[in-house]
């Protein structure tokens, strides 16, 4: 709701697209995060559920990710990046720092070393490469 706001009250930022189909694309990658990486890996790192329902997850992100495109739904930041990306950083941080309640295993190990999670850990990448979010998280 908040990235919402602010692409309403900035709308030439391109946070949001104006065309309807790209603003649905957007909102459908927003709620596919919630659903697909957010729950799953909360739960997971909680000791709730097993590492195979986080790996579900990126693979159905995965699939809405176009080939050759950097960014989720256009070709620059919008609401739908914003909204996975501290999700993506604390994939990155959670195995480093021995985080939560499960024997917490790194999406860059084997799993995403191989083709089958190639595009997803491309995407992941150059989220993670973004200053805005290296100088949060690092």
């Amino acid at each position: 709701v908040i990235l919402e706001f602010l692409a309403d009250l900035y709308p030439d930022s391109g946070l949001l697209p104006k065309d309807p189909v790209l603003c649905a694309k957007v909102r459908f990658f927003v709620n596919a995060t919630t659903k697909h990486i957010e729950e799953p890996c909360h739960a997971f790192v909680q000791g709730r559920e097993s590492y195979d329902n986080a790996l579900k997850g990126t693979e159905f992100i995965q699939g809405l990710l176009e080939e050759g495109r950097d960014f989720a739904v256009e070709d620059h930041n919008t609401i739908a990046d914003a909204c996975i990306s501290p999700h993506l950083a604390r994939l990155k941080i959670v195995p480093e720092t021995d985080l939560g309640r499960a024997h917490v295993r790194s999406f860059s190990r084997e799993e995403s070393k191989g083709p089958k999670y190639a595009k997803f850990m491309k995407y992941v990448q150059r989220i993670l490469e973004r200053p805005s979010l290296k100088q949060t998280h690092d």
